[in-house]
């Protein structure tokens, strides 16, 4: 049987580079052998394109430019894209994929892109009816003005962007400008939005003809699941892969998780995160179409608690990119 030719892509230019290193030395270590045969692609922060040989940070290439690129994706049959965050989650490697004519795993431009810029999918979803916390775009108002419309406390936060990065929760308004000029260091486009106190809920999708999607999953943070409580070693958030929720609650959230991912075009995987208040109001915050594929990430987790383990959803993901016929 000859194995299928999968390139992980990694690395990339934003700033979770580290993060999607993780990711790919999981997916690495874990994929199906017997079935494919991987190949390590690195973008450097610089955006230069090199297929590692040897250990994994090996870089070899005496090509510049496109031919670099065309060198480092040589012969490949799929790209397994595990760059998370800007250039690589928000539809651009996958726009130039499809120009050079290279199937890849996870959503399309369309789907990628509309989920990366949380101002037009929370758009989008309220608009088709799902509760979304109320939210302006940051256009040079007078702050008096963002006060009056979402008040305090509230979050600052670039609109394109993950992991948490660039995230700030203010309380006044001494605090505000700051956290607006810090969220632009990551994004031109920056959003505020009304704080919503509740649990913090996630729900993991996967896509073939029908849309399987996993029991909610819960992470208890004691302010917000940030940047260093995702990654950091000391971290002391608390991550429950089943969350305790009357049926009635679990099933609409469910069932919300599924509308979300349709209307925003997702195909094949997302995750999808919520907020769940004391009044049991249901609000949808953001969905990531590559999260976080370490074998301690949440999503691969409640993958697991559907049944699937890490190396069958590896193999899942691939075959479903590979011979899914109809394409978002």
């Amino acid at each position: 049987m000859i194995r299928k030719r999968i390139a992980i892509l990694f690395g990339g230019k934003s700033e979770e580079h580290e993060i999607s290193i993780l990711s790919a030395k999981a997916v690495y270590s874990n994929i199906d052998r017997s079935l494919f045969e991987p190949i390590l692609v690195k973008i450097l922060r610089n955006g230069e394109w090199y297929r590692c040989t040897g250990k994994f940070f090996d870089i070899e290439s005496d090509q510049k430019g496109l031919r670099q690129i065309a060198e480092a994706l040589e012969g490949v049959d799929l790209v397994f894209p595990l760059i998370h965050g800007a250039y690589g989650e928000d539809g651009r490697i996958q726009g130039f994929l499809e120009v050079l004519g290279i199937n890849y795993v996870g959503s399309r431009l369309t789907g990628s892109s509309i989920c990366m810029d949380k101002a037009i999918a929370k758009s989008l979803l309220r608009d088709a009816g799902i509760r979304v916390a109320d939210f302006i775009l940051f256009e040079g108002q007078d702050l008096l003005d963002i006060e009056r419309k979402i008040g305090y406390p509230c979050y600052v936060k670039p609109s394109n962007g993950g992991s948490s990065l660039g995230v700030s929760k203010v309380s006044n308004r001494s605090d505000l400008q700051a956290a607006i000029e810090y969220a632009k260091s990551f994004d031109c486009k920056v959003l505020i939005e009304k704080y919503i106190k509740g649990r913090e809920l996630e729900c993991a999708l996967l896509s073939d003809e029908n849309i399987k999607v996993s029991d909610p999953g819960e992470i208890i943070a004691q302010e917000g699941y940030t940047y260093e409580e995702k990654y950091s070693n000391t971290s002391t958030a608390k991550i429950i892969v089943k969350a305790n929720l009357e049926e009635s609650i679990k099933g609409e959230i469910k069932q919300i998780a599924v509308d979300t991912f349709k209307i925003l075009q997702c195909i094949q995987m997302a995750r999808v995160d919520f907020f769940l208040t004391e009044s049991k109001e249901i609000f949808v915050n953001e969905v990531n179409t590559m999260p976080g594929f370490t074998q301690i990430s949440l999503f691969p987790r409640m993958c697991e608690g559907m049944g699937i383990k890490y190396m069958e959803l590896i193999t899942i993901l691939i075959h479903r990119a590979l011979y899914q016929k109809c394409l978002v």
